[in-house]
Order: C-alpha cells, then structure tokens, then sequence
C-alpha cells in the first residue's frame, strides 16, 4: 500500500482544454478562447475510509468448542488495526454447514448471515461494544454438521439475496476460514469425508473462479486458521480424533494470495497477521482535488501516459459536488515515487447550467 509520502510526492498536472468561443465573461479566469494551458501543481489528497466486506466461515462441528473460545478471547488482536487507521468495514460471520439449505429447504437451514447481540447482519465502525458483540457471535456452537463443507457454505452465503446488503462492490473482500478439518464440497447431501481422489469433489479452483467472478480480479483473498501440518493434528487428536490436514483450504488460500495459519499457533499472533495482510492487500484509494468544476463528458486521467478508465475497482471516480478524481485498485497502484498523473478536461461555463 502507499504511503501518503510516497503519494505526495507524486505530481499531478491538469490540462485545461479551454473551448472555442467569442463571448468575453465578466470572470476572466473562465476565458473560453481556444487555448491549452499546462501547469503543475502539488496534488492534495483527501483521505478516505478503506473499505473492508470481512466474512468468517467458523467450523460449528463438535471439535471446536475450543478454537471457537481461542477466536473469541484474541478478537482484539484482529480489529484493532481496522480501528485505529480508521477502516469502513463490515465482518459478517457464518458456518461451514450453511451450504445445507440447498440439499433441505428447512428454514433451520437457511444461508443467512448468523445475526449479532444487536440483530444486524454485520458488525460496523459504528457498532457499539464490538469486540464483546464479536465474542457472542464468534462462538457458533458445537452442533453442526460433521460434513464440513466451508467452500459450498461461502458460495451459499454469498449467493443469497437475503445476504446482499452485507456486500460492497468497491470493498475488498477478505474470507477466513477456521475449522479443524477440511472441506469436501460435492453436488450431493451425503458425505464424502476424507475422499480426496474422488472426481465428484468441487475443486479449489472453481470457488476461486466463482470468488473472481463475484468480487473482481485482485479484489479478494481467502485466509485460513486450520491445521496445516501432521505435528498440530497430531496434538489436536488428543482430545478428539478424526481431525485433518486442511489441504484443500490451503489450496484455494494460495489461489487467492491469502494466508495460511495453524490452530495451533497463537490465535493472538495469527490473527494479527492476518489482519496486517489484509490491510496491505486493500488497494489504495488515492483523491485529488481538482481546481475547477469539468464539463460533462470531458473528464479523461492519464498515469504516465497511460489512459485510465472511469471504474470504481481499478479506475478513477469523479465526485463532482467535491471536485475530487479518485483512484483506485490496479490505477491506484501506478503512480509510484515520480509518477506522473494528468487530468484533462474542459472546465464548466460558470455561467450556464
């Protein structure tokens, strides 16, 4: 991510392309002759809160009375960096059965977000008492189903219409899985635990192709606390056996640049680590303050020669009742020390509408 001295020290110049017209205006800085005028000026940027969708798939089988106790107690660890740097966020929580509602209609099976102490779907910047609101939530349970399925669970959630006031388009989306097994999502109510070979599994790749294609290229990572090693299960087995190395987990983790944590680590450590990581995958939201008001249709911004488009994801935004080019994403992130940034645009005739 930027730093804001590194994003200051960039330069921005704007080309005004003034318009051809004869009529003089009382204002003579708004002279509409035919010219092009070129200057440089020392950008200003205007801060805004990094937007954050956070959604937690939690384990709710019988073996996780414990790590879900180790989440609860450390939360602290994960939201303090959010808070103190002033990120807009949202952290929903859900299960790794809640991919059930599309093998039983019951409504005990629905794919909703688990709701907190206040009955909201997600917790925000404003919530008030988070982190003892987190820990009620945070805790699921231990009555779930042994077929843990986190992949199918994530798809369900994120699919259902009920759900779609959690999600942002602009925001980063980060999901983090904790479980002490792994995933075996298939097309079939039945399990098919520990069958790794079998062709009818889902692959790690199709739910990093569905997360692509729902958040946007570069616009998400999946994160894991799991079991990553034969030494942890081994520790973990001795108060209840069947646990597993989450090898799919870790698959679809690398796919999307995550990051891999063990249950049997420090939750305080990893959670931490995960939420720095987080924060340096959030493209950088970088505003300029531009000097007069663009006509309409005008607007156009270049990064070293390079034109940008107007995107909310990896482009740049006008906020015209401030005057502000934004940039974002892929855009954000081609400035760089020394880079060169051009707004050209024809500035509004103060005198019509």
């Amino acid at each position: 991510m930027l730093t804001q001295n590194l994003i200051l020290r960039s330069s921005l110049l704007i080309t005004l392309g003034l318009a051809v017209g004869s009529c003089q205006k009382a204002d003579p800085s708004f002279n509409l002759a035919s010219s092009e005028e070129l200057f440089t000026v020392s950008p200003l940027l205007i801060e805004a809160p990094q937007k954050i969708d956070v959604l937690w798939v939690v384990d709710n089988s019988g073996s996780m009375e414990t790590s879900q106790t180790n989440l609860a107690n450390n939360f602290s660890s994960f939201i303090t960096n959010f808070t103190q740097k002033k990120y807009d966020y949202r952290i929903a929580v859900t299960t790794t059965d809640a991919y059930r509602e599309r093998f039983n209609q019951s409504l005990a099976y629905k794919s909703l977000l688990i709701k907190t102490p206040d009955n909201e779907s997600f917790f925000t910047p404003q919530t008030q008492n988070i982190e003892e609101q987190f820990i009620e939530t945070i805790q699921v349970g231990i009555n779930g189903s042994g077929d843990e399925r986190a992949f199918q669970s994530i798809e369900s959630v994120l699919n259902n219409a009920e759900n779609q006031i959690f999600r942002r388009p602009d925001a980063y989306l980060a999901i983090i899985i904790v479980s002490d097994e792994d995933d075996f999502s298939h097309n079939a109510s039945y399990s098919k635990d520990g069958q790794y070979a079998d062709p009818s599994l889902i692959t790690p790749q199709f739910y990093r192709d569905f997360l692509n294609s729902y958040a946007g290229e570069n616009n998400f990572s999946v994160f894991s606390i799991s079991i990553l090693d034969e030494a942890c299960r081994a520790d973990l087995n001795t108060s209840y056996t069947g646990r597993k190395i989450a090898k799919r987990y870790h698959e679809l983790v690398n796919l999307t640049g995550g990051v891999n944590s063990s249950l049997c680590s420090d939750f305080g450590d990893s959670l931490e680590f995960i939420a720095d990581t987080i924060i340096e995958k959030r493209p950088p939201v970088t505003s300029y303050l531009l000097t007069k008001a663009p006509a309409d249709d005008t607007l156009k911004v270049y990064i070293d020669k390079q034109a940008i488009n107007e995107d909310s994801v990896d482009g740049f935004t006008f906020e015209s009742s401030a005057l502000t080019v934004t940039l974002h994403g892929s855009s954000a992130r081609l400035i760089g020390e020394g880079g060169i940034i051009k707004i050209s645009y024809q500035p509004k005739d103060p005198f019509t509408n």
